[in-house]
């Protein structure tokens, strides 16, 4: 059976040097980064909490996620906001930082494989491998990588748990200041 059963649109990304990719239909929007404020305790993979037109959502390192070379962030540095869904099956929204997301590209089902068998590593979170020209894109499933499980299993890191938490005074302050500085941006 094909990993696609039709033409279907990616968002592609760079992470760490590589070409990967989610289903656009997965994807919310993109916005430009912004800093997290960071969770005690959280994973290594999460960078901590943004809020968006009121939301408040969890940003993850896809990088540090799927284990690929870190790289400093650039102008070209940005945040995939992804809808998904939580273990309980409540529709979730959240961040991605990548190191710069390229374009959206449509692959027929003859252009995606399936992964390379192997365990571990960035293999446990694809769906399949596309190719076009000569170029291979790794293509993320984004319900594996953003998993409650997969995200070092706490329950609050998913933004579910966070209801009825109240920011500390720094907290406040700092989403203050994010709030003067990219309103534009946060609606």
């Amino acid at each position: 059976m094909p990993i696609i059963d039709q033409p279907t649109q990616f968002l592609t990304f760079m992470l760490g040097g590589g070409y990967f990719a989610i289903n656009i239909g997965d994807v919310r929007e993109v916005i430009e980064y912004m800093e997290p404020t960071t969770l005690s305790n959280a994973p290594h993979e999460v960078l901590g909490m943004i809020r968006v037109r009121g939301e408040t959502l969890t940003v993850i390192d896809l990088r540090a996620k799927i284990g690929t070379e870190q790289m400093e962030r650039t102008v070209n540095t940005c945040i995939i906001l992804i809808d998904t869904v939580s273990d309980s099956g409540e529709a979730l929204m959240m961040g991605a930082l990548v190191d710069a997301v390229k374009e959206v590209v449509i692959f027929s089902p003859d252009q995606v494989t399936e992964p390379p068998k192997s365990s571990g590593g960035v293999n446990e979170f694809l769906m399949g491998v596309g190719k076009q020209k000569d170029q291979f894109t790794l293509i993320l499933d984004t319900e594996s990588v953003f998993l409650r499980d997969a995200v070092g299993g706490a329950d609050d890191v998913m933004g579910d748990g966070l209801e009825g938490a109240e920011p500390s005074a720094d907290d406040l302050k700092e989403m203050e200041a994010l709030q003067a500085e990219f309103g534009e941006f946060l609606g």
